[in-house]
C-alpha cells in the first residue's frame, strides 16, 4: 500500500511541476488524485482502472475523476486509449442520469416563492450567499471575495462598498475575475443595488481589504474548502446548483427568458448548459422555445 501511494505521488509530483495550471484546475486535479492516491496504481492496466471506476455509482462522478489520470497518463506516456474510450462512452449514461436528477428535483423541490420567503428570515452572510445564489446564480467560488471601500486595484474576486454611502446609493458592486469560465467571458462586474443587501453587508463590519469569509484565526476561506464553508448557509438544506433549477424554473413559467440570459451573463455559463444541466423541464421543448425568444430578445 506504502509503495503505491509513493509510485503515485511521484508520477503527480512530476505531472505538476512540467505543467502549470489554473488555481481552480489544479486544486480540483489534486482533489481527485488526493482521493485515488491510496486506491488505485495510477500506472496500472487499463482494464483494472476502468473495473474500479465501474463501481463509482454516479457516471458524471466517474467521469470527472476518469480525467487528470487520463492526464497523468498521457503526460508520463502510458497507454490510456481505452480509458478515454470509457470516458467517452459515459456521456449518455450521464445524460440519462442527469434527466432522472431533473425528474427527482422537479418533483420535491420548494417554489421560487418559498424560496424568496425563506430569504427574508435570514441575515448577515448567509442573506448574502443566497441572494446571490437566487438573483444572479453564482458559484461558489465567485462569492470567495475581498470587501473594499473604494475601487479595486487588484485581480482578485473583490466586493466593494462605501460604508458612509448616503440612502440613496447604497450600491454593492462585485468584481469577479478567478471563476471556472473566466477565459471565456472575462471580468464580471455585478452591482446589486438594494438597500437590504447593502445593509446585511455593512453589519459585518468587514474593514478595508478583509475577506467576506472569515474562517480560523481570521483567514480566508481557502479553494478547496469554501464548498463546504458556503453549503452550509443554503436555504433549506440545498445548494447553488438546487436554487438555480429552482430559479430557472420560474423565470421558465414565467416566460422571462431575458432573465435567463442575464443569469447566464452573470454566472459565467453558456445558455445550452443551463438548459440542459439546469432545466427541470423535457430540456429540447424548452430549449428551442427559450432560444427562439433569446434570439429576438438579443439580437
Amino acid at each position: 500500500m506504502a509503495e503505491k501511494k509513493m509510485a503515485n505521488k511521484q508520477m503527480v509530483d512530476a505531472y505538476f511541476k512540467s505543467n502549470s495550471f489554473k488555481e481552480s484546475t489544479e486544486t480540483e486535479y489534486k482533489k481527485h488524485f488526493k482521493f485515488l492516491i491510496d486506491k488505485i496504481d495510477f500506472d496500472a492496466d487499463e482494464e483494472k482502472l476502468i473495473n474500479y471506476f465501474e463501481n463509482v455509482k454516479n457516471p458524471n462522478t466517474r467521469s470527472n475523476k476518469i480525467f487528470p489520470i487520463l492526464q497523468l497518463r498521457k503526460f508520463h506516456s502510458l497507454p490510456h486509449e481505452k480509458l478515454e474510450q470509457y470516458r467517452t462512452q459515459l456521456k449518455n449514461e450521464i445524460r440519462i442520469h442527469r434527466l432522472k436528477k431533473l425528474k427527482e428535483d422537479k418533483e420535491k423541490l420548494m417554489t421560487y416563492a418559498e424560496l424568496l420567503n425563506e430569504l427574508d428570515k435570514l441575515h448577515g452572510i448567509p442573506f448574502i450567499v443566497n441572494y446571490m445564489w437566487i438573483f444572479h446564480a453564482l458559484r461558489n467560488a465567485d462569492l470567495n471575495a475581498i470587501v473594499k471601500h473604494n475601487e479595486p486595484t487588484d485581480d482578485d474576486n473583490v466586493i466593494v462598498y462605501d460604508p458612509n454611502a448616503e440612502t440613496d446609493n447604497k450600491q454593492v458592486v462585485f468584481y469577479i475575475r478567478n471563476y471556472k469560465t473566466a477565459d471565456t467571458y472575462g471580468e464580471k462586474k455585478i452591482v446589486v443595488d438594494n438597500n437590504r443587501f447593502y445593509n446585511e453587508l455593512a453589519s459585518l463590519n468587514r474593514k478595508d481589504g478583509q475577506p467576506l469569509f472569515i474562517v480560523k484565526y481570521g483567514q480566508r476561506a481557502k479553494a478547496g474548502s469554501v464548498n463546504t464553508y458556503i453549503n452550509k448557509m443554503a436555504i433549506g438544506g440545498l445548494n447553488e446548483t438546487k436554487i438555480t433549477k429552482i430559479v430557472m424554473k420560474h423565470w421558465i413559467d414565467n416566460k422571462d427568458f431575458g432573465r435567463i440570459g442575464q443569469m447566464s451573463q452573470d454566472r459565467g455559463t453558456a445558455l445550452s448548459t443551463l438548459y440542459s444541466s439546469y432545466n427541470l423541464y423535457d430540456r429540447d421543448i424548452k430549449h428551442d422555445l427559450i432560444k427562439k425568444e433569446l434570439n429576438i430578445r438579443f439580437k
